[in-house]
């Protein structure tokens, strides 16, 4: 997957980090994949070419995040996951290009 260095959500200038390595632990052992940074509207997603679907789904859930952080949307975690997942599957399954 090719990732942008930086998007645009409602006229905020996002940068976009890939990184090679998750961001860190949770307490239950659970790994950090990616963030996003509201006061710097800065997006850090973790890849790995072995599991591209994380790498997908992470960067999705984040700009989800950034669209609820900017709208005052007031979505839970939960659901942004959920959309996240949903809108992956059905973007990568559809072959989506916006070439």
């Amino acid at each position: 997957m090719q990732y942008p260095e930086k998007i645009q959500i409602f006229g905020h200038d996002i940068s976009v980090a890939i990184l090679d390595q998750p961001l860190g632990k949770l307490p239950d052992g659970r790994h950090i994949c990616a963030d996003f940074h509201i006061p710097t509207n800065a997006m850090r997603v973790y890849h790995n070419d072995a599991y591209p679907s994380i790498g997908g789904t992470n960067f999705i859930h984040e700009m989800i995040e950034a669209i609820n952080a900017h709208a005052d949307l007031g979505l839970e975690h939960h659901k942004i996951t959920t959309l996240a997942s949903g809108l992956y599957q059905a973007m990568k399954s559809g072959a989506v290009s916006w070439n």
